[in-house]
């Protein structure tokens, strides 16, 4: 049964902090960003493809999608039966309690707007290491050197990117 306060499912591990560094940038002086920061719901960078293939699977056939209100535990449960790897957040304020899932519905824009402990966590995690790019940018973008000069500005305009929640 998965703990909502401190359960990483990973069967072995997630990819090492020096692996995802190997995607070389503009040295910062900050340490490297965790793999997984304990303020956030992560899928595992070996498991984001799945992951994007069930949710689209979703989209295609919305009948078969969890819509509603899960637990932690139920939700988990569909991850783990598509061998799904993920992590759940630790950090105080952030622990995940439930999972809403919805079909969003073409010509409706849903604005979602991040919870303010988790933005405070981020831009503290900002001010300290790396800004933490997927790990599949590397694959995306072969020898592209990623120079971030500000990661608070990056992080505002991801944060604007994706709370609008039309990515499809």
């Amino acid at each position: 049964m998965t703990n909502a306060v401190s359960t990483i499912r990973v069967p072995g591990q997630f990819a090492t902090g020096a692996a995802l560094s190997a995607w070389s940038r503009k040295p910062s002086g900050l340490a490297p960003a965790p793999v997984a920061p304990d303020h956030m719901f992560t899928i595992a960078p070996h498991a984001m493809e799945a992951f994007g293939a069930l949710v689209k699977s979703w989209a295609k056939s919305p009948e078969t999608a969890p819509v509603g209100k899960h637990s932690v535990e139920s939700f988990a449960a569909i991850l783990e039966a598509h061998g799904i790897d993920y992590t759940l957040p630790t950090r105080a304020g952030c622990e995940l309690r439930e999972v809403n899932v919805s079909l969003a519905e073409a010509g409706v824009l849903e604005l979602r707007v991040p919870a303010r402990a988790m933005i405070e966590a981020s831009e503290r995690m900002l001010a300290e290491s790396e800004y933490p790019l997927p790990s599949y940018c590397a694959d995306v973008f072969p020898g592209a050197t990623p120079e971030i000069d500000d990661n608070l500005e990056l992080h505002r305009k991801r944060v604007a990117d994706y709370c609008i929640l039309n990515c499809a």
